[in-house]
Formats: C-alpha cells, sequence, structure tokens
C-alpha cells in the first residue's frame, strides 16, 4: 500500500512537472503547499491508473498570489482543486474534490484554427475545458483521444 502510494506520488509529480506552467513557476522555489497538493490528490486518487492529468499554475509578479487548478481523471473519479493563494502561506485551505466520472453530464469538443483540440467537460457543480494548459507530456495527444472515449462511454452509461 506505502509503495503504490510513493509510486503514485512520483509519477502525479513527473506530471505536475511536465506541465508546461510549472515547469517555469517551481523553477524557482517549491511552494510550501505543493507536498500538501500531491498527497491531498494521492489521497483520493488511491491506487488507481491517472488516465488524463491537467493543470495550471500561474504566478502574479509584484504580488505574491498564485493560481492552481489541476483536473485528474481515473476509470473510476474524476478529481479537481482550484485555489490562489499566497505561494508562501502554509496556512492555505486546500481541497480535492472526486466526483463519480459516470455523473457526466456533458462534453463538447472544439478544434482552433490553430488545429488545438479542446475539450469542454460538464459535471454536477463542475464545469472545465481541457487541457487547462500546455503540457511536456509526451503522452498528452494520446491521452487526449482517449479521454474523449472515455467521456463519450461515460455519457451513454
Amino acid at each position: 500500500m506505502i509503495t503504490e502510494q510513493i509510486d503514485l506520488t512520483r509519477r502525479m509529480d513527473e506530471r505536475f512537472k511536465a506541465e508546461t506552467t510549472w515547469s517555469v513557476a517551481m523553477s524557482y522555489d517549491e511552494p510550501v503547499w505543493y507536498r500538501r497538493l500531491l498527497s491531498a490528490l494521492v489521497l483520493v486518487v488511491g491506487d488507481s491508473e491517472i488516465r488524463y492529468f491537467s493543470s495550471t499554475y500561474a504566478v502574479t509578479k509584484g504580488e505574491d498570489t498564485s493560481l492552481v487548478d489541476v483536473v485528474v481523471l481515473t476509470d473510476e473519479i474524476i478529481a479537481y482543486a482550484a485555489f490562489s493563494s499566497d505561494p508562501q502561506a502554509p496556512e492555505l485551505q486546500l481541497n480535492v474534490v472526486a466526483l463519480a466520472r459516470r455523473s457526466l453530464t456533458g462534453f463538447g469538443v472544439a478544434v482552433s484554427d490553430d488545429e488545438d483540440l479542446t475539450i469542454s467537460v460538464s459535471y454536477p457543480g463542475f464545469d472545465k475545458t481541457l487541457p487547462l494548459g500546455s503540457s511536456d507530456w509526451p503522452h498528452r495527444e494520446t491521452e487526449t483521444f482517449n479521454l474523449i472515449e472515455c467521456l463519450r462511454q461515460d455519457l451513454v452509461s
């Protein structure tokens, strides 16, 4: 059990660092809340395989605030966290919420003139457009097309 959690934490950390906005922002100092975010996501995701991961991390220059948005899909759930904070504030109330993937109420796909693909998902109390940001993850394209198939199955099940 502990070995699986350590492995999932390592894999999730790799995923965060493959997201373009995270690699830029984390090239400075790791935020004090980062390990708590990883831990919360690992607790919610459990030993499930990550089917889709997207995140964004923006640090506002001169204001010491950051905006964080994370979405993780497994075979059973969609987990997300969205918050803003002072990057040095250890007292941040950090919450990761999980919904049953089967509770999907709708999704849509859009292709831009640049041929960038975006997917809008709707769950009760949760609407997002994915991906949240660009990524250097080598399997992002395959993962995105697999996500569309999963969403189609979720919608009709």
